[in-house]
């Protein structure tokens, strides 16, 4: 109930100068959770740890509110689980945006989150590479000479005090270049060691977007103390209410080689909402999770942002197991 109130105290806060601006804020939550009903083991659970953190946090919530002039941009995200005991509510971002000289340069300061512009995803919505600016507080400046270029450096500046000499020389950088209606290119350098690894980080790809219904992208990411030089795939072809999806990645990491894939089919059934879809997934340990044989075939609702989903997720590693697994996702 406190962290609610809070919340609400601050969306209140937020909301209180904006009202007599021209624009109005806007609103938009995202919500998904994944339970798995029964498992071949006879028992039931929470889905996956999907987001990647080290708790088992359940379904998770992000609530966003944004407002934008000609000029100025604001934005905020909350971020939380189902049981706020284990991953309690928190503003994961929170920056003013400026666009300056005519559109020339965007500054942006804060808790600053995004910039996926300057890097790539395969179709699992899942990086290639690491934002320049990852929900840290600093100074993001973007250069735009040209609408089809983009120029992005990005200086972390701590909470807690840190000497100028160790703060100036970890700046992050982005590019992005648009060749028209033929193909993107998008380059990022991280300076900043990872918090957890302390790798620094560059990355580089293109994707081809010439031929229409086909998405076709190839890149290459190096990150330094683990010495680990990574390739990847990424495509995608629509035929109608069919649509296919695969990306395939190969890491060598300190000279040892982990790979792995995934392929997606979906077929939305005309004038339904119901969609039809499967995936299968193998790898031995790559860096995106992918360890044995996973395959998921299931069927989706779809109502306008949301859906609801059912499915059985089959697995092997050195023995085969089964969950039947229910998913739902809102979304406004």
């Amino acid at each position: 109930m406190k962290r609610s109130i809070v919340l609400a105290l601050i969306l209140a806060a937020a909301l209180a100068p904006l009202a007599a601006q021209d624009a109005a804020p806007k609103l938009s939550m995202w919500n998904r959770g994944v339970f798995n009903l029964y498992s071949s083991d006879g028992t039931t659970s929470l889905g996956p740890n999907w987001m990647g953190y080290g708790v088992a946090q359940g379904p998770y919530n992000s609530l966003s509110l944004d407002w934008a002039s000609k000029l100025v941009t604001w934005s905020m995200t909350a971020e939380w689980d189902g049981d706020g005991k284990v991953y309690p509510i928190y503003l994961r971002d929170y920056s003013g945006s400026f666009n300056m000289f005519g559109g020339f340069m965007k500054l942006t300061a804060g808790k600053v989150f995004g910039v996926d512009e300057y890097r790539f995803r395969n179709f699992d919505y899942t990086g290639f590479s690491t934002r320049i600016a990852n929900a840290e507080t600093g100074f993001l400046v973007q250069i735009i000479p040209m609408k089809a270029l983009s120029l992005g450096a990005f200086i972390p500046v701590p909470v807690l005090a840190q000497s100028a000499a160790t703060t100036y020389s970890r700046p992050n950088f982005g590019i992005r270049w648009t060749a028209g209606d033929f193909a993107a290119v998008k380059v990022s350098l991280r300076l900043e060691p990872d918090a957890s690894t302390g790798n620094r980080e560059l990355a580089v790809g293109a994707t081809l977007t010439a031929v229409p219904n086909l998405g076709l992208t190839i890149g290459y990411t190096y990150r330094d103390v683990t010495q680990e030089n990574d390739l990847f795939i990424d495509g995608s072809y629509g035929m109608g209410p069919l649509v296919l999806n695969a990306f395939a990645d190969g890491n060598f990491i300190a000279g040892v080689f982990v790979g792995g894939g995934k392929v997606n089919a979906e077929y939305s059934l005309p004038k339904t909402p119901f969609t039809f879809g499967s995936s299968a997934a193998y790898g031995n340990g790559d860096v995106w999770g992918n360890s044995g044989l996973d395959l998921n075939p299931y069927i989706r609702y779809s109502f306008g942002g949301s859906s609801v989903q059912t499915g059985v997720d089959v697995t092997y590693g050195t023995v085969w197991a089964y969950k039947v697994q229910f998913t739902y996702t809102v979304g406004f």
